[in-house]
Parts: structure tokens; C-alpha cells; sequence
């Protein structure tokens, strides 16, 4: 069976916030960039805001969570390990693995911006976040070193389609930010957020994660038993069911994608 155009995407489009520079307030949070929209990734997939800003709005699951104080990121993305199924790999993405947590995320905002790209206004993610929990310790000595940079990369489910030649993701659904490790990556489009008084020291659209999802997984997740037994708890095989039914209404078997927004019209 076909796959869906939606897919699982960890990806790093943000500057790279510059070490023992950052704003940081009583509580000990730091003042860091956490993404953008409207740009490029190293693939040249161009990430949509108007198509996303929904995951953005104080009615939003993800919204919630930074609203009542729940919302974690781990150190790195969660790794697809050898022997994994699809279901167990939905699975892991949509939960925070507490051994691994690096940080609580506070606050998050959008930020318009006057660089332009693909004609439209770049749009930055903005958060307060604090060193938490058994990898905190290790963010919190890389946001003080002056000489190393760091990156955070965006856990979500995107959609993909066309208009022209340009592909284009929108975030259907926004997980959770990680702390990754950049290497560095050349990119083809870059702007430089330091311009605005922001102590970003470089650019970074990295992809980290990128796989498809298939309509046969979430079918089997719903109606195959076995599919779902090597997921660890019965609360978390329903909570998993649930995903499956929210993805299939996401992406109908005949698709709805028309012209992708950009402004223009809605996909």
C-alpha cells in the first residue's frame, strides 16, 4: 500500500545559538532560538509558516503542554535501533524518554522577521529553556562555553507536496524540540538572525530524521493485534491507536493537496 505524504522529521532549522552569550533570566533560562519557518532545509524543502502556524495557537496540544509546564526535550533525537518496527518507531517519537530529558522548555513564540525568503518573511522560533533533569548538566556547560555553538532541532510530523518545482513541508503536528549536535553543514540558503541583535553565531538546516509513514502501519496499529504487542504497556498501545486514527484523518486515501498555501491557497 501507498505511502501517506506524511513522514516523521527532525530537523534543525534554526541558527546555532553561540555559548556564554545567550539572554538568562533569574530562574536560570536561557533565551534561545529553537527553529524558523519559511526557509530552506539542506535538501532545499521549503518549510511553510502559514501552513504551520496552526501548531503555534494556545488551543494546540503543543501549546498546551509549554502552557502548563510539561513540555521536555531530550539530548538528541529518538534513534530508529535495528530491529525496531514501524509501530514502535511511532511510537517512541511521540514520548519523552525522562532518562534522556536535557531540558524543560518554558515559553515558546514566533518572531516575524525582515529577511526575506522565497518572498516571504522568515519566521523564528523563540523559547526560554532550562537544564534539566540527568542531561541538563551537559546542556548547561555547552550553553556557558563561549567557544561551542548550539543547535536545536525540531521533533514533528510534516506533510509534503509541490508548487512549481519548490517542495514544501507544513508541521501537521509538533512533538517537542531536542538538543543535537551540529556538524557544521553548508547550506544554500542562510540569513544571519546576529543582524537582529540575536546571538546566533551560524545557520543550521540540517535534516536528522526523515521517513515516511506508511497508510498500511497505521492501518495495522489499528486492526492487527501483533502489531502493537511489543509496545511496552497497555496505556501506550492506546495511546498509540489514537495516533494511528489522528495520522489516516490527517492524510485521507485520496489526497487533498491542491496548490500548497505559501499564502496562496490552504493544502
Amino acid at each position: 500500500m501507498e505511502n501517506l505524504s506524511l513522514r516523521y522529521n527532525c530537523v534543525a532549522l534554526a541558527g546555532v545559538n553561540k555559548g556564554a552569550t545567550l539572554k538568562k533570566d533569574a530562574d536560570g533560562y536561557y533565551y534561545v532560538l529553537l527553529g524558523a519557518l519559511n526557509i530552506f532545509n539542506s535538501e532545499n524543502i521549503y518549510y511553510a509558516y502559514n501552513e504551520s502556524k496552526h501548531v503555534f495557537e494556545r488551543s494546540n496540544v503543543f501549546m498546551r503542554k509549554v502552557l502548563a509546564g510539561n513540555l521536555f526535550g531530550e539530548e538528541d533525537h529518538p534513534q530508529y535501533e535495528q530491529g525496531m518496527s514501524e509501530a514502535q518507531w511511532i511510537e517512541r517519537n511521540e514520548w519523552i524518554e525522562t532518562r534522556n530529558v536535557c531540558m524543560h522548555i518554558r515559553e515558546v513564540e514566533v518572531k516575524p522577521t525582515d529577511q526575506m525568503c522565497n518572498g516571504l518573511p522568515v519566521m523564528e522560533i523563540w523559547g526560554w529553556i532550562k537544564p534539566n533533569r540527568e542531561r541538563g548538566p551537559l546542556l548547561a556547560e555547552a550553553l556557558e562555553n563561549p567557544h561551542q555553538n548550539v543547535c536545536f532541532s525540531l521533533r514533528a510530523i510534516v506533510r509534503e507536496g509541490r508548487l512549481g518545482t519548490t517542495i514544501v513541508r507544513r508541521i501537521d503536528k509538533l512533538v517537542t524540540f531536542d538538543w543535537v549536535i551540529e556538524d557544521g553543514l553548508q547550506i544554500c540558503n542562510k540569513y544571519s538572525a546576529i543582524q537582529r541583535g540575536s546571538k546566533v553565531a551560524q545557520e543550521s538546516t540540517r535534516t536528522y530524521v526523515d521517513r515516511p509513514i506508511s497508510r498500511q502501519v497505521l492501518e495495522d496499529i489499528l486492526y492487527n493485534p501483533t502489531t502493537t504487542s511489543a509496545v511496552a504497556t497497555e496505556s501506550r498501545r492506546g495511546a498509540l491507536q489514537q495516533l494511528a486514527q489522528e495520522y489516516l484523518q490527517l492524510a485521507p486515501k485520496v489526497s487533498n493537496l491542491r496548490v500548497m498555501g505559501m499564502g496562496v491557497r490552504s493544502w
